[in-house]
């Protein structure tokens, strides 16, 4: 057990670093250790998800339990955004803990910003079960336009294609400031990809808000962006009526294999009644949201869970248009008006609303073996710069400013001496072939 004040140690050069300290004892869950940290080097506070190693070495794992949690949190490692509604991701790390007979126990896992808050899960137990005043149900609103947003951004804006595959209100915090944190990438998915698929015991599947079209033929397929927006569609109906839209009676928990079996398979229906399985009942919405003033919602939920039969959304931009629409009908303003109620203006928007920030986003010019390339990098966007045919960094645009994640060997070889991963005007980079890539900005 990992307890209070315990001091985190890596090797780092072929020297021995305290990298975190606990101000709290790690709780276990599903198998993992789980808490709070203090990131020593980076000063700043931590969540940190570990698995307890036998050893040192990465590649001499026996336990199948512990080799599915290091892939889980390596594949989690690499989904770093830079985007205020997405949890931010600091990488992998092997640490070990000190005992006093010189013994050391290894752990392996994985940092994120650590969000001070509640899931929206417990917000909406916290509420009761009772009608929801003006206020409150606006909040709900504007946080789920907020929500809404990380789904844009992490489907359509980051540098690649990303699929969250585990929507739920678990996996959705609220902080401190009424703001959400889209958190838990551990099952996500480049789409597209076969390099962050899960084994076949590391299932994405959450009961009542996965899809029942990942069980094709009995076997699980992985998830589409359909299957997305259907477990976001369940997510928002609990949001709002603080309820989940299945009973438990109503579906089933996928059954299980150990690693020596065969392929996973699901024989009885995961949903047990095919006809429940798709869309929204309206009688199934608390009484004060059956009415016609909010048959836009109901309606958004309907295409975002419905059956392949039916027309479905095939972009998160139609639903977040159709939202739009329906908080416009709902509140009577004028966009400026819904803009000040759920300040808008004070989130990173995108899409077809950059035009507003078009005079203030940077053109980023890259030069690499004499070749240029530019155009403007708009808030919150990601860009990869490519270099000896792979990627040699990606560079982003965090409130203006321009900052870069080095993959590879790739490190700076102009520019400020104190690394504060700012891209500056005429700052240098070499990849490790020696490439050279100049940036104006």
């Amino acid at each position: 057990m990992l307890d209070k004040g315990r001091i985190l140690y890596e090797e780092c050069g072929g020297r021995e670093r305290k990298v975190y300290r606990l101000p709290e004892e790690i709780r276990i869950k599903k198998g993992a250790q789980i808490g709070k940290a203090e990131d020593l080097p980076e000063n700043r506070l931590a969540f940190l998800k570990l698995v307890q190693l036998e050893g040192p070495d990465l590649r001499r794992i026996r336990n199948q339990d512990v080799e599915d949690s290091v892939r889980n949190y390596e594949r989690e490692g690499r989904f770093q955004f830079f985007y205020p509604f997405i949890e931010q991701v600091y990488g992998t790390k092997l640490v070990y803990a000190k005992h006093k007979d010189g013994s050391r126990t290894y752990y392996f896992g994985v940092s994120v910003e650590y969000v001070e808050g509640e899931d929206v899960s417990d917000f909406r137990k916290r509420l009761g079960d009772r009608s929801l005043t003006s206020g409150e149900e606006t909040g709900i609103f504007r946080n789920i336009l907020q929500f809404l947003y990380g789904m844009r951004y992490y489907l359509n804006y980051a540098s690649l294609r990303y699929l969250h595959r585990d929507l739920k209100p678990e996996n959705v915090m609220i902080d401190g400031n009424g703001n959400v944190k889209i958190i838990d990438f551990d099952f996500a998915h480049i789409s597209g990809s076969r390099e962050t698929e899960n084994g076949r015991n590391s299932l994405p599947f959450s009961r009542g808000y996965s899809s029942p079209l990942l069980f094709k033929g009995g076997s699980l397929k992985l998830p589409d962006v359909q299957d997305e927006f259907y477990a976001a569609g369940r997510l928002l109906f609990y949001w709002l009526n603080g309820a989940a839209y299945f009973t438990e009676e109503e579906s089933t928990e996928p059954e299980s294999t150990e690693p020596d079996e065969k392929p996973f398979r699901q024989e009885i229906p995961y949903i047990k009644d095919p006809a429940l399985g798709f869309g929204t009942k309206t009688e199934r919405f608390r009484k004060e949201y059956q009415t016609p003033e909010y048959e836009a919602f109901r309606k958004m939920l309907d295409r975002m869970c419905g059956a392949p039969s039916e027309k479905r959304y095939d972009s998160i931009e139609e639903i977040i248009e159709d939202y739009i629409r329906f908080l416009r009908s709902k509140y009577g303003k004028t966009e400026a008006e819904l803009e000040a109620l759920m300040e808008i203006e004070n989130m990173p928007v995108l899409g077809n609303n950059l035009t507003r920030f078009e005079e203030k986003a940077p053109i980023v010019c890259s030069k690499v073996n004499g070749r240029k390339s530019g155009k403007k990098l708009y808030r919150y966007s990601m860009r990869d710069i490519t270099a000896d045919g792979r990627v040699a960094m990606t560079i982003y645009n965090l409130g203006g400013e321009v900052y870069y994640i080095p993959a590879g060997e790739t490190r700076r070889r102009t520019g400020r001496e104190n690394e504060d991963f700012r891209v500056r005007n005429q700052d240098v980079f070499v990849t490790e072939n020696g490439t050279e890539i100049t940036f104006t900005l």
